[in-house]
């Protein structure tokens, strides 16, 4: 037991009780003059549990302010009074700071005393405490006094008291404090040895005292309780890497060597060495290696604390966190064997029999496949069957259970069986008999005998084998006893079974079993943690992410309404059906109200429906899923689009910034801007419906490669010079015919095969690649223009577009030409591409038809709808192109920020739009597909909300002169324009499927022509505002720019309640 702390001085006190007004005043006395310092020793009387709490507290506070400031000057305790150089008397101020820190002492003793008794009440330990921590902290000239620390542990370990609310005050307010941690470790350490020194001393010595040693046990397990209790509650270093995180309660830091000498006495005397304490610099703790000093402190309080003679309460707590709590954390883990084999040696007391629990776990398996918990059993009963030294007859046991198992567990339960008996097989060579049994009397009889020895008596293995049939199994699954199942006489045969198991993965695994696995050094064992949280879901989530490499063919020229169609009911009927038609069917359903009554008592005319001739249900559902499935597989592809408008508009975005900053160093007026500008649009709008046209008669694939690599090379024509006004009009215009074949592809390519439950998903993912490249633009280009010069974001640009052709051109596919049997996939369009005249298809009917490849144009130009998508798409076009083209020279020159200094804030609106675009998607996918809405409303809802709250935001804009105020407006607009996608911009896949991409090329026209007219238009409005304004900071001049568009969004919203529709009008 570790040594008690040094008693205090004992002089002769006045018992006499003062009053808490004179113990007030005797404070206030003591703190103003030397002259009262005799009020001292009445004072500490009163630091004792016996006192009031008001009283103790009051003279707390006022011996708590006396000794603070006078803590760095007192000496250490064993220091003796120095004398004179004169004469041999003591100097008189050496001797009152000696006798000063003699009262100190005796009030750090008093303090622990207060603490740590039972007659205290809580709060005014909480007081001590925390004044008794002050001491610590500053007791030692600024650095931790180890001394008072060491002393106030050991009264808490020595305490016969519980001491749980000190306990808990010390680990929640003071152990997040690491050199705390610190020296508890080293203090525990201490401790543990000095109980486990007195407890093998009272061991040796035999008292006859039997109380005596009956309470001296009682006080060791309660010191030891204590003990893991404030081991237990240190927090761990989660992260030694990160230093800065690490808070210490000594401010000036603490020394490795501080506190780590033996007894309490030298706590004492470690506070005499301060003058040497320099000479230890080189042994402080810095903070990279806190991680490696604590590590060894916590090891050997560790290993110290598990020498004791523990409780059984305490001895169960530590080892069911052991391999948590403290082994991961020990610098040699090795240190833990005497424990865990003093453990072993106690666990044989409690007489538990392996083979009985063995037998328990066999009868567990059964329903732990259902179980919540099995993937951590499956794992325990994996360790459980890793000895070398575990019998055959067992293995072999444990082995047949598991497969006889593997043929009604679910697919999840035979991975995890196989990978149980592929490490059976490999850990025990000896039941590899078993993979290949010959059926033969001689050979049963001998694996028999040689596994069970003198037991084949007692367990009846091999008495009556030869009576047994050939070609049985001679496992006995009922049995409770693995030595009387006889399976080693046996084979896994049901394993072989599994071969031609329905699913998959399954069938692959067992392969894995063929090979020879007592060839330990060619074979590794299974981890069964990788299958063991298997289910149904996992096995086809995997199955889906699959990548097809070539496109199933579908079964069905119509998008299914039913799971089973007509011809799969064949021969079952239903009684409410043939009741409904009033017709006799062939099982006997009769059609009179007589008959009916007679068929609703009669015990063979039920509600449920039963075949004339044996179906296969199954196999049909199964053909239903795994062809959905397929189909849906391999809409991946379909998104590789979103790359292409990713780097089309980071290309635009790019254009904007870098020749705005280039032609406002070459001093060209906004009106020559905004024509330079808007050139691009001009040939984007001329090839949107011949991009559509070709599109559908070449294929997506080689008109969207095509039109890559003409834009990407011609990046490189961009002169650097913004005067040659020749060069960068060509550039822009093939730019812009070369973007204009992007859009009108890629919808015609997703008409063609999407679903329309997923249509407003697939289409607001793939075009938010575009806002996703406007954010990316917004963000980097401009450090690019500041570092490396307008001209390298052409070149960089130019790259990207290369880069993403050659991955298209590797990766993407055309869908199936419409006279392919595979044009009719999934009903995705029947044959949406159109044919010509010559070219024919088969019918469902077995006829013959002439599809016309005539393309409706006036039917197209004169459909209400279609103008309703057509001016919605202009008026979203011209506030997207305004914004995109002028809100970099808004901030610039009307909110006078640098694009630079803005960092990521400028590309937030872009940011929005990408994630208001596929929220729109999601949103309008799941109104219809739950029939929450119809098409058309889902469209219109989706269209108004998206419009008005992006006309208010818009109008709003010029009113806020701050970049936040401007950054979110903008954020407001844009977002919820791209929202309002999910309603016009999916439209035209509605009403027009085998023609979205001519109805989309006639839209986006008009949207191009919307940034024509907008970015030529506000060109000019600024060109004027300047100069009615003589500068473009008034928000006055800037108002119309936004008023414009905002007004035309309320406009649209109302063409489009009028006139849009969501149901098909153009077969």
């Amino acid at each position: 037991m570790a040594a008690a702390p040094p008693a205090p001085i004992t002089k002769p006190r006045n018992t006499k009780k003062h009053s808490l007004r004179e113990l007030k005043t005797l404070g206030n006395q003591l703190l103003s003059s030397r002259a009262h310092i005799n009020n001292l020793p009445l004072l500490l009387t009163c630091i004792s549990p016996n006192f009031p709490p008001q009283h103790v507290l009051e003279s707390l506070l006022s011996l708590h302010s006396f000794f603070s400031p006078l803590l760095p000057e007192l000496p250490s305790s064993s220091r003796r009074p120095a004398h004179n150089k004169d004469n041999d008397e003591p100097d008189t101020d050496v001797i009152y700071k000696t006798w000063l820190r003699s009262k100190f002492d005796e009030f750090v003793i008093s303090l622990i005393d207060v603490a740590v008794s039972p007659k205290s009440e809580d709060a005014l330990k909480e007081v001590v405490l925390d004044t008794l921590m002050e001491f610590i902290r500053t007791g030692n000239g600024g650095r931790f006094n180890s001394a008072i620390y060491h002393r106030f542990l050991v009264h808490i370990v020595q305490s016969t008291e519980s001491l749980d609310f000190v306990l808990e005050l010390l680990a929640s307010k003071y152990f997040k404090y690491i050199d705390i941690r610190y020296f508890t470790y080293i203090n525990i350490g201490k401790f543990a040895k000095n109980l486990e020194a007195k407890d093998i001393s009272d061991g040796k010595t035999e008292s006859g005292d039997k109380v005596g040693d009956s309470d001296s046990r009682e006080s060791l397990e309660l010191s030891i309780c204590k003990i893991h209790y404030i081991i237990s509650n240190i927090p761990l270093l989660e992260d030694p890497k990160q230093d800065s995180d690490y808070e210490l309660w000594g401010g000036s830091g603490f020394s490795v060597k501080q506190g780590e000498a033996k007894g309490p006495s030298h706590h004492l005397k470690t506070e005499d060495k301060d003058l040497k304490s320099e000479k230890h610099d080189n042994d402080s703790l810095s903070a990279g290696n806190y991680a490696k000093k604590m590590k060894l402190k916590f090891t050997k309080a560790w290993i110290s604390f598990l020498r004791l003679p523990l409780p059984i309460d305490v001895y169960k707590e530590v080892l069911s966190n052991l391999h948590q709590a403290v082994i991961p954390h020990l610098s040699n883990p090795i240190m833990l064997c005497d424990f865990l084999t003093r453990s072993y040696d106690i666990g044989a007391w409690f007489r538990i029999s392996q083979t009985s629990t063995k037998n328990s776990m066999c009868s567990l398996l059964p329903s732990i496949f259902m179980a919540k918990h099995r993937a951590k059993f499956f794992q325990l009963l994996d360790s459980c069957l890793k000895s070398p030294l575990l019998p055959a007859y067992l293995a072999a046991a444990f082995a047949k259970k598991l497969s006889r198992l593997a043929l009604v567990v679910p697919p999840s339960g035979a991975l995890v069986i196989i990978a149980l008996i592929h490490n059976l097989l490999r850990r025990h060579p000896s039941i590899n008999c078993l993979v290949h049994q010959e059926d033969s009397n001689d050979t049963t009889d001998n694996n028999s005998e040689a596994e069970s020895g003198d037991n084949n008596i007692e367990s009846g293995v091999g008495t009556n084998i030869a009576a047994r049939k050939a070609g049985t199994d001679h496992f006995d699954n009922e049995e409770s006893n693995p030595l009387k199942s006889r399976a080693l006489g046996s084979s896994l045969w049901e394993i072989d079974s599994l071969r031609h198991h329905y699913c998959p993965p399954v069938s692959r695994f067992v392969q894995s079993l063929e090979n020879d696995l007592t060839v330990r050094a060619k074979t590794t064992e299974v981890n069964v943690e990788d299958f063991s949280s298997g289910s149904y879901a996992t096995i086809f989530g995997e199955e889906i992410r699959r990548r097809v490499k070539q496109v199933p063919v579908a079964f069905y020229k119509v998008i299914p309404s039913c799971l089973f169609s007509e011809p799969d009911l064949t021969g079952w009927t239903f009684k409410e059906e043939e009741e409904r038609k009033g017709k006799k069917s062939e099982n006997g359903i009769l059609n009179s109200p007589e008959d009916k009554d007679i068929c609703s008592h009669h015990p063979s005319f039920d509600h449920t429906a039963r075949p004339s001739t044996p179906p296969s249900l199954a196999t049909n559902l199964t053909l239903k899923v795994c062809e959905i499935c397929a189909v849906r597989a391999n809409l991946c592809p379909c998104s590789l689009p979103l790359g292409f408008l990713n780097s089309a508009v980071l290309e635009r975005v790019g254009f904007s910034i870098a020749y705005t900053i280039a032609a406002d160093a070459a001093g060209v007026n906004q009106s020559s801007k905004g024509t330079i500008l808007s050139t691009f649009y001009y040939g984007y709008a001329c090839s949107q419906v011949p991009g559509g046209w070709a599109a559908q008669k070449f294929g997506g694939r080689k008109v969207l490669l095509l039109s890559f690599l003409l834009w990407s090379s011609t990046c490189f024509l961009i002169p650097l010079d913004p005067n040659r006004v020749v060069l960068l009009v060509v550039a822009r215009l093939l730019v812009g015919v070369a973007q204009g074949f992007i859009f009108p592809s890629i919808h015609t390519v997703l008409a063609q095969w999407v679903p329309p439950h997923e249509r407003s998903r697939s289409v607001s993912l793939t075009t938010s690649g575009m806002y996703l490249g406007a954010a990316m633009g917004m963000l980097l280009l401009p450090s690019l223009v500041k570092f490396k010069g307008p001209q390298s974001v052409f070149l960089a640009e130019a790259a990207l577009g290369i880069s993403w052709s050659f991955l298209w051109f590797l990766y993407a596919s055309d869908p199936p030409r419409s006279e392919h049997p595979k044009a009719t996939a999934a009903g995705f369009g029947e044959s949406l591409l159109p044919l010509k005249a010559s070219q024919k298809a088969k019918m469902e009917n077995g006829g013959t038809a002439v599809r016309t490849a005539r393309i409706p144009w006036k039917r197209i130009f004169v459909s209400l709808p279609i103008w309703a998508i057509v001016v919605n798409n202009f008026t979203f076009h011209y506030a997207l192109y305004v914004l995109m083209n002028w809100l970099p020279t808004y901030f610039e020159q009307g909110l006078q920020l640098s694009l630079q200094e803005m960092g990521s804030s400028k590309m937030m609106p872009y940011f929005n739009m990408f994630i208001f675009s596929n929220i729109g998607g999601v949103v309008a996918d799941h109104l219809i597909t739950k029939r929450i809405m119809s098409v058309t409303r889902t469209r219109k809802f989706l269209n108004t909300v998206g419009f008005l709250v992006a006309s208010l935001a818009l109008i709003a804009l010029p009113i806020f002169r701050t970049s936040s105020g401007a950054v979110f407006c903008s954020s407001v607009a844009l977002g919820f324009l791209a929202l309002g996608r999910a309603g016009f911009a999916v439209n035209h896949m509605d009403i027009a499927p085998r023609y979205a991409g001519i109805v989309m090329g006639v839209s986006n026209t008009a949207g191009t022509l919307a940034g024509i007219i907008g970015v030529d238009l506000t060109g000019k409005i600024l060109e004027a505002a300047t100069t009615t304004y003589s500068d473009l900071s008034s928000p006055e001049s800037w108002r119309p720019v936004f008023v414009i568009p905002g007004l035309l969004c309320i406009f649209s919203t109302f063409v489009f309640l009028l006139f849009s529709t969501g149901e098909r009008i153009f077969d």
